[in-house]
Protein backbone atom coordinates (compact mmCIF):
# COMPACT_ATOMS: atom_id res chain seq x y z
CA UNK A 1 0.00 0.00 0.00
CA UNK A 2 1.33 3.52 -0.88
CA UNK A 3 0.16 6.25 1.50
CA UNK A 4 0.84 10.14 0.80
CA UNK A 5 0.55 12.40 3.79
CA UNK A 6 0.15 16.08 4.05
CA UNK A 7 1.07 17.92 7.82
CA UNK A 8 0.97 21.54 8.69
CA UNK A 9 4.46 20.94 10.19
CA UNK A 10 6.85 24.34 11.09
CA UNK A 11 8.64 24.92 14.44
CA UNK A 12 8.74 22.46 17.68
CA UNK A 13 7.42 19.17 18.24
CA UNK A 14 3.94 18.93 18.35
CA UNK A 15 1.34 15.74 19.02
CA UNK A 16 0.55 15.28 15.09
CA UNK A 17 3.93 15.33 14.00
CA UNK A 18 5.14 12.60 16.53
CA UNK A 19 2.39 10.44 15.89
CA UNK A 20 2.64 10.60 12.41
CA UNK A 21 6.41 10.08 13.17
CA UNK A 22 5.53 6.60 15.09
CA UNK A 23 2.84 5.81 12.48
CA UNK A 24 5.46 5.64 10.20
CA UNK A 25 8.57 4.41 12.16
CA UNK A 26 6.26 1.15 12.94
CA UNK A 27 4.60 0.22 9.41
CA UNK A 28 7.43 0.97 7.04
CA UNK A 29 7.85 -2.37 6.43
CA UNK A 30 4.21 -2.84 4.95
CA UNK A 31 4.20 0.90 3.73
CA UNK A 32 5.16 2.58 1.22
CA UNK A 33 4.82 6.39 3.20
CA UNK A 34 5.60 9.55 1.45
CA UNK A 35 5.53 12.58 3.44
CA UNK A 36 4.96 16.52 2.84
CA UNK A 37 4.65 19.37 5.17
CA UNK A 38 3.37 23.00 4.70
CA UNK A 39 5.94 24.70 6.46
CA UNK A 40 9.74 23.14 6.76
CA UNK A 41 9.98 20.86 10.25
CA UNK A 42 13.56 21.50 11.41
CA UNK A 43 12.92 19.95 14.46
CA UNK A 44 11.41 16.50 13.42
CA UNK A 45 13.46 16.43 9.97
CA UNK A 46 16.26 14.28 11.72
CA UNK A 47 13.70 12.08 13.15
CA UNK A 48 11.99 11.24 9.98
CA UNK A 49 15.29 11.08 8.33
CA UNK A 50 16.35 8.24 10.54
CA UNK A 51 13.31 5.88 9.76
CA UNK A 52 14.12 6.70 6.01
CA UNK A 53 11.77 9.29 5.47
CA UNK A 54 12.89 12.63 3.65
CA UNK A 55 10.01 15.06 4.40
CA UNK A 56 9.26 16.89 1.11
CA UNK A 57 8.53 21.01 2.20
CA UNK A 58 5.93 22.76 0.19
CA UNK A 59 7.15 25.87 1.61
CA UNK A 60 3.88 27.81 2.36
CA UNK A 61 5.24 30.74 3.22
CA UNK A 62 6.68 31.83 0.31
CA UNK A 63 3.62 31.76 -2.66
CA UNK A 64 5.74 31.71 -5.36
CA UNK A 65 8.02 28.66 -4.05
CA UNK A 66 4.70 27.48 -2.49
CA UNK A 67 2.89 27.32 -6.42
CA UNK A 68 5.92 25.32 -8.28
CA UNK A 69 6.01 23.04 -5.29
CA UNK A 70 2.51 22.52 -5.53
CA UNK A 71 3.03 21.46 -8.94
CA UNK A 72 5.89 19.30 -8.22
CA UNK A 73 3.53 17.75 -5.36
CA UNK A 74 0.68 17.34 -8.41
CA UNK A 75 2.98 15.69 -10.82
CA UNK A 76 4.69 13.65 -7.69
CA UNK A 77 1.34 11.96 -7.02
CA UNK A 78 0.82 10.83 -10.82
CA UNK A 79 3.91 9.17 -10.11
CA UNK A 80 3.67 7.70 -7.07
CA UNK A 81 0.01 6.46 -7.74
CA UNK A 82 -0.62 6.42 -3.99
CA UNK A 83 -3.37 4.51 -2.45
CA UNK A 84 -4.22 6.84 -0.23
CA UNK A 85 -4.30 10.14 0.75
CA UNK A 86 -3.63 10.94 4.82
CA UNK A 87 -4.04 14.63 5.46
CA UNK A 88 -2.97 15.93 9.03
CA UNK A 89 -5.04 19.29 10.85
CA UNK A 90 -7.14 21.69 9.22
CA UNK A 91 -5.15 23.54 6.82
CA UNK A 92 -4.11 20.18 4.65
CA UNK A 93 -7.77 18.83 4.97
CA UNK A 94 -9.44 21.35 3.11
CA UNK A 95 -6.48 22.21 0.49
CA UNK A 96 -5.41 18.85 -0.13
CA UNK A 97 -8.57 16.78 0.05
CA UNK A 98 -9.53 18.90 -3.00
CA UNK A 99 -6.69 17.51 -4.55
CA UNK A 100 -6.55 14.43 -3.89
CA UNK A 101 -10.74 14.06 -4.55
CA UNK A 102 -10.33 15.84 -7.76
CA UNK A 103 -7.92 12.63 -9.18
CA UNK A 104 -10.07 9.83 -8.15
CA UNK A 105 -7.71 8.67 -4.88
CA UNK A 106 -9.11 8.14 -1.42
CA UNK A 107 -8.96 10.78 0.79
CA UNK A 108 -8.81 10.47 4.99
CA UNK A 109 -8.43 13.08 7.21
CA UNK A 110 -6.94 13.39 10.57
CA UNK A 111 -8.72 16.18 12.67
CA UNK A 112 -7.02 16.64 16.56
CA UNK A 113 -8.41 20.05 17.31
CA UNK A 114 -9.43 20.24 21.33
CA UNK A 115 -10.96 23.04 21.13
CA UNK A 116 -13.45 24.88 18.81
CA UNK A 117 -13.86 28.08 20.81
CA UNK A 118 -14.32 31.13 18.05
CA UNK A 119 -11.74 33.59 20.30
CA UNK A 120 -9.16 30.88 20.56
CA UNK A 121 -9.12 29.82 16.98
CA UNK A 122 -9.59 33.37 15.25
CA UNK A 123 -11.37 34.57 12.49
CA UNK A 124 -9.50 32.65 9.68
CA UNK A 125 -9.33 29.26 11.05
CA UNK A 126 -13.10 29.83 12.19
CA UNK A 127 -14.19 30.44 8.85
CA UNK A 128 -11.61 26.78 7.34
CA UNK A 129 -13.70 25.36 10.38
CA UNK A 130 -17.08 26.04 8.47
CA UNK A 131 -15.96 25.04 5.07
CA UNK A 132 -14.12 21.90 6.21
CA UNK A 133 -17.70 21.11 8.07
CA UNK A 134 -19.74 21.64 4.26
CA UNK A 135 -16.52 19.50 2.44
CA UNK A 136 -16.68 16.58 4.66
CA UNK A 137 -19.68 15.04 3.46
CA UNK A 138 -18.25 14.39 0.27
CA UNK A 139 -14.34 15.23 0.21
CA UNK A 140 -12.78 12.60 2.86
CA UNK A 141 -13.95 8.72 3.00
CA UNK A 142 -12.84 8.70 6.42
CA UNK A 143 -12.17 10.96 9.33
CA UNK A 144 -9.87 9.68 11.87
CA UNK A 145 -9.80 12.31 15.37
CA UNK A 146 -7.75 10.83 18.67
CA UNK A 147 -10.05 12.64 21.03
CA UNK A 148 -13.95 10.93 21.64
CA UNK A 149 -14.81 14.88 23.26
CA UNK A 150 -12.82 16.33 19.93
CA UNK A 151 -15.55 14.08 18.05
CA UNK A 152 -18.16 15.05 19.44
CA UNK A 153 -17.70 18.71 19.09
CA UNK A 154 -17.18 18.50 15.61
CA UNK A 155 -20.22 16.77 14.88
CA UNK A 156 -21.96 19.54 16.55
CA UNK A 157 -20.43 21.83 14.00
CA UNK A 158 -21.99 19.78 11.08
CA UNK A 159 -19.11 17.63 10.32
CA UNK A 160 -20.51 14.40 9.02
CA UNK A 161 -20.67 11.21 11.05
CA UNK A 162 -17.47 9.87 8.84
CA UNK A 163 -15.44 9.79 12.41
CA UNK A 164 -13.07 7.06 13.56
CA UNK A 165 -11.82 6.95 17.22
CA UNK A 166 -8.07 5.91 16.83
CA UNK A 167 -6.33 7.41 20.31
CA UNK A 168 -2.70 8.14 20.27
CA UNK A 169 0.03 5.10 20.35
CA UNK A 170 2.80 5.18 22.87
CA UNK A 171 5.53 3.08 22.68
CA UNK A 172 5.45 0.52 25.86
CA UNK A 173 7.72 -1.13 27.84
CA UNK A 174 7.73 -5.01 27.49
CA UNK A 175 7.37 -5.18 31.25
CA UNK A 176 6.30 -2.70 33.83
CA UNK A 177 9.58 -0.74 35.17
CA UNK A 178 9.85 -1.23 38.69
CA UNK A 179 10.64 1.03 41.33
CA UNK A 180 11.71 0.38 44.52
CA UNK A 181 8.79 0.54 47.21
CA UNK A 182 8.14 3.50 49.24
CA UNK A 183 9.65 3.66 52.48
CA UNK A 184 7.23 6.20 54.97
CA UNK A 185 11.01 7.03 57.05
CA UNK A 186 13.02 7.63 53.57
CA UNK A 187 11.40 8.00 50.57
CA UNK A 188 10.28 11.21 48.90
CA UNK A 189 7.52 11.25 46.89
CA UNK A 190 8.48 13.10 43.60
CA UNK A 191 5.77 14.52 41.12
CA UNK A 192 6.27 15.37 37.37
CA UNK A 193 4.64 17.80 34.85
CA UNK A 194 5.30 17.55 31.46
CA UNK A 195 4.67 20.30 29.12
CA UNK A 196 4.97 23.48 26.79
CA UNK A 197 5.52 26.74 28.86
CA UNK A 198 1.76 27.95 27.35
CA UNK A 199 -1.53 29.32 29.12
CA UNK A 200 -3.07 26.40 27.48
CA UNK A 201 -0.91 23.99 29.96
CA UNK A 202 -1.20 25.91 33.56
CA UNK A 203 1.78 25.73 34.82
CA UNK A 204 0.47 28.60 37.38
CA UNK A 205 -2.12 26.00 38.33
CA UNK A 206 0.56 23.43 39.34
CA UNK A 207 2.98 25.58 40.88
CA UNK A 208 0.77 27.08 42.86
CA UNK A 209 -0.88 23.63 43.77
CA UNK A 210 2.48 21.80 44.49
CA UNK A 211 3.75 25.20 46.58
CA UNK A 212 0.68 24.91 48.66
CA UNK A 213 0.73 21.01 49.53
CA UNK A 214 4.90 21.04 49.87
CA UNK A 215 4.38 23.06 52.76
CA UNK A 216 2.96 20.64 54.73
CA UNK A 217 4.66 17.66 53.08
CA UNK A 218 8.45 18.23 53.09
CA UNK A 219 9.29 14.92 52.00
CA UNK A 220 7.71 15.98 48.36
CA UNK A 221 9.74 17.10 45.08
CA UNK A 222 8.38 18.55 41.66
CA UNK A 223 10.55 17.73 38.17
CA UNK A 224 9.27 20.01 35.28
CA UNK A 225 9.60 19.57 31.82
CA UNK A 226 8.91 21.20 28.83
CA UNK A 227 10.20 23.93 26.29
CA UNK A 228 10.20 26.93 27.84
CA UNK A 229 10.06 25.69 31.26
CA UNK A 230 13.49 27.39 32.79
CA UNK A 231 14.30 30.49 34.82
CA UNK A 232 16.03 31.26 31.22
CA UNK A 233 12.75 32.10 29.64
CA UNK A 234 11.60 35.54 30.91
CA UNK A 235 8.00 35.26 30.86
CA UNK A 236 8.27 32.17 33.00
CA UNK A 237 11.12 34.07 35.22
CA UNK A 238 8.83 36.85 35.78
CA UNK A 239 5.58 34.42 36.99
CA UNK A 240 7.28 31.94 39.31
CA UNK A 241 10.79 32.74 40.43
CA UNK A 242 9.53 34.07 43.68
CA UNK A 243 7.57 30.82 44.39
CA UNK A 244 10.05 28.30 42.91
CA UNK A 245 12.99 26.73 45.55
CA UNK A 246 15.13 24.16 45.80
CA UNK A 247 12.02 21.83 46.09
CA UNK A 248 11.65 22.08 42.35
CA UNK A 249 13.52 21.04 39.45
CA UNK A 250 13.47 22.78 36.25
CA UNK A 251 14.83 20.37 32.89
CA UNK A 252 13.39 22.41 30.10
CA UNK A 253 12.65 21.00 26.65
CA UNK A 254 13.67 17.66 26.30
CA UNK A 255 14.90 16.49 22.93
CA UNK A 256 14.66 12.44 22.76
CA UNK A 257 12.39 9.92 23.53
CA UNK A 258 15.43 8.19 26.03
CA UNK A 259 15.76 11.74 27.66
CA UNK A 260 11.84 11.72 28.51
CA UNK A 261 11.28 8.24 29.46
CA UNK A 262 14.60 8.73 31.91
CA UNK A 263 12.16 11.91 33.35
CA UNK A 264 9.31 9.05 33.58
CA UNK A 265 10.88 6.61 35.63
CA UNK A 266 11.91 9.30 38.21
CA UNK A 267 8.12 10.30 38.42
CA UNK A 268 5.99 8.68 41.44
CA UNK A 269 3.27 10.51 39.94
CA UNK A 270 2.49 12.82 36.93
CA UNK A 271 -0.13 15.87 37.01
CA UNK A 272 -1.48 17.17 34.11
CA UNK A 273 -2.88 21.15 35.30
CA UNK A 274 -4.40 22.41 31.26
CA UNK A 275 -7.42 24.55 30.76
CA UNK A 276 -7.72 22.65 27.35
CA UNK A 277 -6.26 19.27 25.64
CA UNK A 278 -7.08 17.00 22.81
CA UNK A 279 -5.62 13.87 23.35
CA UNK A 280 -2.76 14.63 26.21
CA UNK A 281 -0.39 12.51 25.23
CA UNK A 282 1.70 12.55 28.58
CA UNK A 283 -0.96 11.00 30.30
CA UNK A 284 -0.19 7.54 28.07
CA UNK A 285 3.61 8.21 27.96
CA UNK A 286 3.43 8.29 32.36
CA UNK A 287 1.12 5.62 32.94
CA UNK A 288 3.05 3.47 30.63
CA UNK A 289 5.75 3.52 32.94
CA UNK A 290 3.61 2.63 35.76
CA UNK A 291 2.81 6.00 36.75
CA UNK A 292 -0.17 6.94 38.24
CA UNK A 293 -1.54 10.29 37.22
CA UNK A 294 -3.63 13.29 38.51
CA UNK A 295 -5.41 15.26 35.37
CA UNK A 296 -7.95 18.06 35.38
CA UNK A 297 -11.12 17.63 33.31
CA UNK A 298 -10.20 17.90 29.63
CA UNK A 299 -10.15 16.54 26.78
CA UNK A 300 -9.52 12.51 26.69
CA UNK A 301 -8.02 12.51 30.28
CA UNK A 302 -10.86 11.17 32.20
CA UNK A 303 -11.09 8.16 29.42
CA UNK A 304 -7.48 7.70 29.38
CA UNK A 305 -7.33 7.63 33.02
CA UNK A 306 -10.35 5.72 34.08
CA UNK A 307 -9.90 4.37 37.60
CA UNK A 308 -6.22 3.96 37.96
CA UNK A 309 -5.75 7.96 38.43
CA UNK A 310 -7.33 11.23 39.86
CA UNK A 311 -9.88 14.03 37.72
CA UNK A 312 -10.40 17.10 39.20
CA UNK A 313 -12.12 20.23 37.93
CA UNK A 314 -10.02 22.31 35.74
CA UNK A 315 -8.26 25.21 37.49
CA UNK A 316 -9.27 24.09 40.82
CA UNK A 317 -6.36 24.83 43.06
CA UNK A 318 -8.12 23.66 46.58
CA UNK A 319 -9.38 20.23 44.48
CA UNK A 320 -5.58 19.03 43.15
CA UNK A 321 -3.96 20.21 46.13
CA UNK A 322 -6.95 17.37 47.83
CA UNK A 323 -5.86 15.19 45.08
CA UNK A 324 -2.26 15.47 45.62
CA UNK A 325 -2.45 14.78 49.39
CA UNK A 326 -4.53 11.96 48.37
CA UNK A 327 -2.00 10.11 46.27
CA UNK A 328 0.80 11.36 48.91
CA UNK A 329 -1.01 9.32 51.68
CA UNK A 330 -1.49 6.29 49.79
CA UNK A 331 1.80 6.37 48.33
CA UNK A 332 3.42 6.42 51.92
CA UNK A 333 1.37 4.95 54.21
CA UNK A 334 0.07 1.75 51.43
CA UNK A 335 2.77 0.80 49.61
CA UNK A 336 0.66 -2.78 48.73
CA UNK A 337 -2.31 -0.54 47.32
CA UNK A 338 0.16 1.99 44.96
CA UNK A 339 2.03 -1.11 43.74
CA UNK A 340 -2.00 -2.39 42.06
CA UNK A 341 -2.29 1.51 41.10
CA UNK A 342 1.03 1.39 39.39
CA UNK A 343 -0.02 -1.98 37.65
CA UNK A 344 -3.68 -0.92 36.23
CA UNK A 345 -2.29 2.52 34.71
CA UNK A 346 0.02 0.22 32.97
CA UNK A 347 -2.23 -2.60 32.18
CA UNK A 348 -4.50 0.14 30.89
CA UNK A 349 -2.28 1.65 28.50
CA UNK A 350 -1.10 -2.13 27.39
CA UNK A 351 -4.78 -2.84 26.26
CA UNK A 352 -5.84 0.38 25.11
CA UNK A 353 -3.15 2.79 23.79
CA UNK A 354 0.15 0.84 22.37
CA UNK A 355 1.44 2.14 19.10
CA UNK A 356 1.18 -1.58 17.53
CA UNK A 357 -2.59 -0.76 18.33
CA UNK A 358 -2.90 2.52 17.03
CA UNK A 359 -0.96 1.26 13.74
CA UNK A 360 -3.65 -1.54 13.30
CA UNK A 361 -6.52 0.90 13.33
CA UNK A 362 -4.76 2.94 10.90
CA UNK A 363 -4.11 0.66 8.22
CA UNK A 364 -7.93 -0.49 8.32
CA UNK A 365 -9.34 2.77 7.99
CA UNK A 366 -7.14 2.89 4.67
CA UNK A 367 -7.89 -0.43 3.47
CA UNK A 368 -11.68 0.50 4.61
CA UNK A 369 -10.99 3.62 2.31
CA UNK A 370 -9.83 1.83 -0.55
CA UNK A 371 -12.64 -0.23 -0.21
CA UNK A 372 -14.92 1.98 -0.38
CA UNK A 373 -13.55 4.03 -3.08
CA UNK A 374 -13.53 1.07 -5.45
CA UNK A 375 -17.09 -0.18 -4.73
CA UNK A 376 -18.35 3.62 -5.89
CA UNK A 377 -16.16 3.06 -9.01
CA UNK A 378 -17.70 -0.40 -9.99
CA UNK A 379 -21.47 1.31 -9.02
CA UNK A 380 -20.76 4.26 -11.80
Amino acid sequence: MKVIHIITGGNGRGGAEGALLRLVNQTSDSIEHTVYTLQDMPDYAPDFSKVGINLKSLNIKAPKQFVLNLAKFKKDIREIQPDVIQTWMRHPNFMFGLIGKSLGIPVVWNIRQGTLNRKTLGFKNTVILKVNAALSKNIPTKIINCSLRSINLHKKEGYADKFVYIPNGSYIEKKLYSKESPNSTASIFTLGHVGRYSTAKNHKLFIHAFSQFHSAYKDTYALMAGPGVTLSNINFEENFASILNDSYELLGQIDTREELSDIYKRMDCLVLSSITEGFPNVLIEAMSFGVPCISTDVGDAREIIADTGWIVPSDDQEALENALEEAYHEYMSSPEKWAARRKKAYDRVIENYSIEKMCERYIDVWNEAINQSNHTRRKK
